[in-house]
């Protein structure tokens, strides 16, 4: 029998086979695990791994998640200030999360505007606004969330002012849909009665006395001047906006505050508002005069002097005033698919 022939014999040539297969695996993974290392040096923020529920309101005990205290701290990537056109995204370090015992009207007002004092007052962009974190007890926030009206129950606010655009459509609620026994959205909404305790709460909690004074204190306003007091509750899908820059002004509005809604941690540098100088709407408005634009709706290209974090239970507040200028997010932010962006807005007249 020749070399050749021994070489080659089905029990041999198996042997062969074997052993080169063996080595190909052993260069693929060695290869594929170079290419992953190299690929994750140079992932963009778009595809890092964000956590999207805070570990304390799932209840995981996984280390590997970071926390809404951290992540209100963090600096802001690069790529996210130039992408969104932002100067800056405040941060929030006064994270108070020892609320185990609130309970009740009385506990939950008193948590909340002590949670209101402790929190920082800007100068800048204009005069008297707060940002606020952890701004619920948890229990609360965890509440706000589990009865949040579905999609079915809202009113499609697009159909009185065409606000559905490529991003999605937005849908609002006033508060008084929620809270009557028999509301418009009780007809949709199963869980509609359960829900109602928790929304009388927070509409208990906002309007009283102690927490009105503490947020006028903070903003400089003057009771007096209130003749009028509103929630509304919203979801813009997929982040949906006109992006329009504006100071409320228009709407006679004394004081706006908001409350933000969500889970998820992944549109933090995109879904939350923007605060503007006067400079910049005014260079915004030449803009929107030379492309042959309407000043006003869809100016959203504004440069951004401060934008909140969109992060679970967290908020802002501010004076209305003459510079009051300030957007919800813009065309040039990035759109989450299927993360809605969902709000309570709650306004003194």
């Amino acid at each position: 029998m020749s070399d050749t022939s021994v070489l080659f014999s089905p029990k041999r040539s198996g042997t062969y086979v074997a052993i080169v297969l063996l080595a190909t695996f052993f260069l693929l993974l060695e290869t594929f695990g170079t290419t992953m290392s190299v690929g994750d040096e140079q992932k963009t923020y778009e595809e890092e791994v964000v956590p999207s529920v805070l570990s304390k309101t799932n209840g995981s005990a996984n280390k590997e998640t970071t926390s809404i205290a951290e992540l209100l701290e963090a600096s802001a990537p690069e790529e996210k200030l130039e992408s969104n056109n932002v100067m800056r995204y405040p941060t929030c370090t006064d994270f108070e999360d020892e609320d185990a015992n609130v309970e009740g009207l009385e506990g939950v007002k008193t948590y909340v505007t002590e949670r209101l004092k402790s929190a920082e007052r800007f100068t800048e962009p204009f005069k008297y606004a707060t940002y606020f974190c952890n701004f619920l007890p948890q229990r609360t926030y965890e509440n706000i969330t589990k009865y949040w009206p579905p999609t079915h129950a809202f009113s499609n606010y697009a159909s009185k002012s065409k606000s559905c655009s490529k991003f999605g459509c937005r849908y609002a609620m006033d508060i008084g849909a929620i809270l009557k026994p028999k509301g418009k959205a009780g007809k949709k909404w199963m869980e509609h009665q359960e829900a109602r305790a928790t929304w009388e709460l927070l509409n208990g909690v906002v309007f009283s006395k102690e927490f009105e004074e503490a947020l006028f204190d903070k903003l400089g306003v003057k009771g007096s001047k209130i003749k009028r007091r509103e929630i509304r509750v919203f979801s813009d899908g997929d982040g949906q906006s006109n992006g329009r820059v504006h100071t409320d002004m228009d709407a006679m509005k004394v004081a706006t505050m908001m409350l933000y809604v969500t889970e998820r941690t992944e549109p933090m540098w995109d879904y939350g508002t923007c605060l503007h100088t006067t400079a910049q709407w005014k260079k915004r408005k030449k803009m929107k005069l030379r492309e042959g634009g309407r000043v006003g709706r869809g100016d959203g290209e504004s440069e951004c002097a401060s934008k909140f974090r969109y992060l679970p239970n967290t908020g802002y507040a501010f004076r209305v005033s003459r510079d009051s200028w300030h957007s919800a997010p813009n065309s040039r932010i990035k759109h989450w698919k299927g993360i809605p962006r969902n709000s309570i807005l709650i306004n003194w007249y």
